[in-house]
């Protein structure tokens, strides 16, 4: 007879990372999901119904924000530009050991080695290829992914920010640049910051949804007309949330008696602000609409959507294009 062993995962080899969370009291389910996509939050719903689950699901961005700390922490230590890619590629296995190798992170992780790759080839690469290259490496690994709804938004997810989101900061640079004067006080270059940032998110956003409405009316039935706008006012809390909480992981967990409650407490602010705005963005009219699955002939025009925009008569022809196949797919 086989027999299964069990012990407490605070005993694992990730026991560290768990009795770290542990600390953090109200907020520790939450924290779990956030920083290591294994928690099942109470507040979960209301993530959904406001279509912020993807915050709670380690991914590209829990990614992106690691190696972006990661890259920092390496700048400041004065870690030459080869070392740093290679270090963050080290960086970034390591978290998506600590999520326990889920699907969701082994996709990003894939799109993140294929991208730092491609830095160290000291080349440019054409906006797709990093994504077509980690999709075809993850297809032939594991085929059956083809069929997986996590990958499929996964990756139209990021088609859409590498090609109509990239488009839309552009012209955003080009008609609001929104940068500071060499003589500007601090004052106004943060409130300049916030705006780039705020207006960045929200075009990033649009590109985002664009790119998965289809997928998530076909298989769901379901959109979140609101869900960009929810994710800019989540976007600061969640981000501290990673920031802080990353290396509280650290901290917490290999020196557990040391001075971090101050840290502790700060993580907990982020999160209880993250769960507020989930529940608040759940409330309003419409947060989740029931609409029906797009037809064959819409879901086949609809990448028109993400071709290459340069000016504001191409900006105002997929304004065009994206109100007739809205109309194609409601009639």
């Amino acid at each position: 007879a086989l027999v299964d062993l069990t012990y407490p995962r605070e005993q694992g080899p990730r026991g560290w990372a768990w009795r770290a969370v542990g600390g953090l009291g109200t907020q520790r389910e939450l924290a779990e999901a956030l920083l290591v996509g294994m928690g099942d939050p109470p507040d979960k719903p209301a993530f959904r119904q406001s279509g912020l689950l993807h915050i709670l699901a380690v991914s590209g961005m829990h990614l992106a924000i690691a190696a972006a700390l990661g890259a920092w922490l390496l700048t400041v230590l004065g870690v030459g530009w080869t070392t740093r890619q290679i270090a963050l590629g080290v960086l970034v296995i390591g978290y998506a050991w600590l999520t326990g190798w889920s699907p969701a992170t082994e996709r990003a992780l894939v799109m993140t080695l294929v991208v730092l790759a491609m830095a160290l080839s000291a080349r440019e690469p054409h906006r797709l290829a990093a994504v077509c290259l980690a999709a075809l490496v993850l297809v032939v690994w594991q085929p059956a992914l083809a069929s997986d709804i996590g990958f499929q938004l996964s990756l139209v997810a990021v088609l859409g920010l590498v090609t109509l989101g990239r488009d839309l900061l552009a012209l955003r640079a080009r008609w609001l640049p929104l940068q500071p004067w060499p003589l500007d006080r601090a004052g106004w270059r943060a409130l300049l910051w916030s705006a780039r940032a705020s207006a960045d998110g929200l075009l990033i956003g649009v590109a985002a949804s664009l790119a998965t409405a289809p997928v998530l009316a076909w298989h769901f039935g379901t959109a979140n007309p609101w869900g960009s706008l929810a994710t800019i006012l989540a976007a600061v809390p969640s981000t501290i949330a990673l920031w802080l909480g990353l290396p509280l992981l650290v901290l917490g967990g290999f020196v557990p008696a040391g001075p971090w409650e101050g840290l502790y407490r700060l993580v907990e602010w982020n999160l209880a602000a993250l769960g507020q705005i989930a529940a608040w963005s759940a409330s309003w009219p419409g947060a989740q609409l029931l609409v029906a699955a797009p037809s064959t002939l819409c879901a086949v025009l609809w990448p028109l959507l993400f071709l290459p925009m340069k000016d504001g008569w191409a900006l105002l022809m997929r304004a065009g294009v994206l109100i007739a196949l809205l109309l194609l797919w409601s009639g």
